[in-house]
């Protein structure tokens, strides 16, 4: 995923004056990065006074929805352990004064929501100072699609009520869950039913079709929890040979049974629908 780091100017510092004072300078303009993404912040605990820093470290509290991913340093011993949401780390050497540590911790963003608030705790001997870092997770959403070119073929003798044809293809952009499937064109007669939890699509009623080989298009259509897609159609093709279950995305699988002509036959379904397709053994399912 994308990643961000802050600026040096947007480094939470924690400037040590005259040993034991604490400073804290950090600008209040905040990060912005994109959903799901992997982003950066980078802590530096200094000491600008006379006196060595014994004990020193920071103590990180991480947002519940972030998902902690690493740390380093480059400059020191440091060690850094988590516990729930909250990121101990601790500077294992002196830092003597005009020096300091620097920690770099690495994160990935949630999906979107309310901007970020990281809470860092420093210490240093026996003074503390908190700093927070406000960090922005674009809220930009898009609406869920239907993935285009979803055929499902279904032989004639094959033709019964209540058969499940297949899955309709969706998915959401910024990962988000689909919460709804509809048929919304295409299904007049009633003849097609679609799971509106599941995506799953199925043969209702076999006596409303036609006797011969047909194509029926249906316009289908999800949401997640917000924004609906845009409408897509998908076809439902009644063959004459022996097909097994119908595979979306412009392929098909094919059990050809026919003593003569069921590769011509599949031949120019192959030129007509742009598909492909494998042959599989008279009896044999996939």
């Amino acid at each position: 995923g994308q990643r961000s780091t802050l600026s040096d100017n947007d480094i939470a510092s924690i400037n040590t004056l005259y040993g034991y004072s604490l400073n804290t300078a950090m600008v209040t303009e905040a990060l912005a990065v994109e959903p799901h993404s992997e982003f950066s912040l980078t802590f530096s605990l200094a000491n600008q006074g006379i006196s060595d820093f014994s004990a020193s470290g920071m103590v990180l509290q991480i947002p519940s929805n972030v998902t902690f991913l690493n740390y380093s340093s480059a400059t020191g011993d440091i060690n850094c352990d988590l516990f729930e949401s909250e990121l101990n780390c601790v500077v294992n050497t002196n830092i003597t004064a005009g020096t300091g540590q620097v920690i770099e911790a690495s994160f990935q963003a949630p999906a979107m929501g309310n901007p970020l608030s990281f809470i860092a705790d420093f210490y240093a001997d026996n003074n503390e100072e908190r700093v927070v870092a406000n960090i922005v997770v674009n809220s930009e959403n898009f609406p869920p699609y239907v993935d285009s070119d979803q055929v499902f073929i279904i032989g004639l003798s094959e033709l019964e009520s209540n058969k499940t044809l297949g899955q309709i293809n969706a998915s959401d952009p910024n990962q988000d869950a689909i919460t709804q499937y509809d048929i919304t064109l295409g299904n007049t007669l009633g003849a097609f039913a679609l799971n509106r939890e599941t995506g799953e699509l199925k043969l209702t009623d076999a006596s409303l079709l036609d006797s011969g080989p047909s194509v029926h298009t249906l316009t289908i259509q999800v949401f997640d929890h917000e924004l609906a897609s845009d409408p897509q159609t998908i076809d439902v093709q009644i063959v004459e040979q022996t097909t097994t279950a119908g595979q979306s995305n412009g392929s098909m699988t094919t059990s050809d049974t026919s003593a003569s002509g069921g590769s011509l036959g599949l031949y120019f379904l192959a030129l007509l629908f742009g598909l492909t397709f494998t042959r599989v053994p008279a009896g044999v399912r996939r």
